[in-house]
């Protein structure tokens, strides 16, 4: 279940554990505003260590709808990542679609796409995604995405920490509010409970999906168009 932090709660915990508590935080020490750089700073750390993991914690979806002799589609601008491609062929039939190597780029535009039995592919390019063979029609297409993250900015926007990990990004803003004061001890105390969180982040992330790992059986799905395994 995800678990997340406003950035209100997060400057709270931040100050508390520098003991900067204010009751005015326009003219604190670290104001609200330096604060919410720092947090952002440190959260945007933590997402992409999530990221790394390849553990689907943070995902979107784009829906592309093809026109006819049209293969190169814009995508969204908070585009990171790509997870996987599919074609909705129907309400109840999503075909998946294959990425294609770059030497392959001119060998399926020869064959037959765009039908239930037969492959499309993908390719990446700049800030767009590319299809061959060329679609002839209007089909839908789903982009499953990670996107990048997005800075917090007002006191109810919210973090999603997904078993607490926002605490490295807490600890992290607590050491320099508390490094500022000339408060190394401190700063050194925040920054080691830092790391023994950036170790947890790194430990637990990639164990999200329970047992063993399995290898997709790819080959006759890339050829005739089916899911994974093919028929």
């Amino acid at each position: 279940m995800a678990q997340s932090v406003s950035l209100a709660a997060m400057r709270l915990a931040a100050r508390r554990r520098a003991g900067q508590e204010t009751l005015d935080p326009d003219n604190a020490f670290v104001s609200d505003e330096e604060l919410d750089v720092v947090l952002n700073d440190w959260l945007q750390h933590v997402y992409r260590a999530l990221v790394r993991a390849k553990s689907n914690y943070y995902r979107a979806q784009q829906t592309i709808s093809t026109t006819s002799n049209t293969s190169l589609y814009t995508l969204n601008l908070d585009f990171l990542q790509l997870v996987s491609v599919d074609w909705q062929f129907s309400p109840n039939d999503v075909v998946p679609i294959y990425p294609y190597e770059e030497a392959e780029r001119n060998v399926y535009k020869i064959r037959p796409g765009w039908l239930r039995n037969y492959p499309v592919y993908y390719q990446l390019q700049n800030n767009s995604i590319n299809f061959i063979p060329t679609p002839q029609s209007a089909f839908t297409v789903l982009v499953n995405y990670v996107p990048v993250f997005a800075k917090l900015k007002d006191p109810d926007d919210f973090f999603d920490g997904v078993a607490g990990f926002e605490e490295f990004a807490i600890c992290k803003a607590a050491a320099y509010m508390a490094l500022k004061d000339d408060n190394s001890e401190a700063a050194g105390f925040h920054e080691a409970q830092a790391n023994l969180m950036l170790d947890e982040i790194k430990a637990m992330a990639p164990s999200r999906t329970a047992g063993l790992r399995r290898v997709q059986r790819v080959r006759n799905a890339r050829r005739w168009g089916n899911g994974p395994g093919g028929v």
